[in-house]
């Protein structure tokens, strides 16, 4: 686990995603792979981490709660690199799955003070192995 930064870049450790935090007002229409938390949504214990047993998500626009190995199952991600993918978590569980989304209940509205966080992907030798 790798405690988030809210004032710049978290690395997590053998990971290939990075995350960057601004604080932000939500636009009207907000831009792919920018994830705009309400600013009252993440604690400060926010952390990126492997999933654990129990995990659950309820994803904008995706009917229905599920846990995040359901989500992984049914997106075909191979079962080597489940444990790859972060999860963002707090106090109050998840927040947010690398590749898949956020928690809807989090979701700042448009117009809202909010943190700005994008995953992105570095690319990395093994990263050749893996195609």
């Amino acid at each position: 686990p790798t405690p988030l930064n809210f004032q710049g870049e978290t690395a997590p450790k053998n990971s290939r995603y990075t995350c960057r935090c601004e604080r932000a007002v939500c636009p009207q229409e907000p831009k792919a792979g920018i994830w705009y938390f309400r600013s009252d949504a993440l604690g400060p214990d926010a952390l990126l981490r492997p999933r654990q047993p129990g995990d659950a998500l309820s994803l904008p626009g995706r009917d229905g709660t599920k846990t995040v190995k359901k989500w992984l199952i049914d997106a075909k991600v191979p079962r080597r690199f489940r444990e790859q993918l972060p999860v963002l978590a707090d106090g109050d569980g998840p927040a947010a799955l690398a590749g898949f989304g956020p928690e809807e209940r989090r979701l700042a509205r448009p117009g809202e003070d909010s943190w700005a966080i994008t995953f992105f992907q570095t690319k990395t030798e093994k990263d050749d192995e893996l195609c």
